[in-house]
């Protein structure tokens, strides 16, 4: 059990602070859009739908429109990623809770 703990420790230190970041803010997104959802919409599949597509679309026009033509900087798909699979994360965890 040590040797697991170890092993996920020493790999989650290697993932870059900036994606850390990008993935709780994915999966805060995404419950913050999911929770009031859930309470309008009865269905089980739509909300977190809605909320997971709303998550894709503020990564990526966080990286196309604010980074790209405001900021004047590359965007870096990678965060979005990162953004995306924080809201995947929360949606798998979702369906689970």
């Amino acid at each position: 059990m040590k040797t697991l703990y170890r092993k996920l420790i020493s790999l989650v230190g290697k993932i870059p602070q900036d994606k850390l970041l990008h993935y709780i803010v994915g999966m805060l997104i995404f419950f913050i859009v999911y929770s009031p959802l859930k309470l309008c919409i009865s269905n089980l599949i739509i909300p977190r739908t809605i909320a997971f597509m709303f998550v894709v679309l503020i990564a990526l026009g966080k990286e196309y429109i604010i980074d790209e033509k405001w900021m004047k900087s590359k965007p870096d798909l990678k965060d979005a990623w990162a953004t995306g699979f924080g809201g995947l994360t929360s949606l798998l965890i979702s369906f689970i809770v």
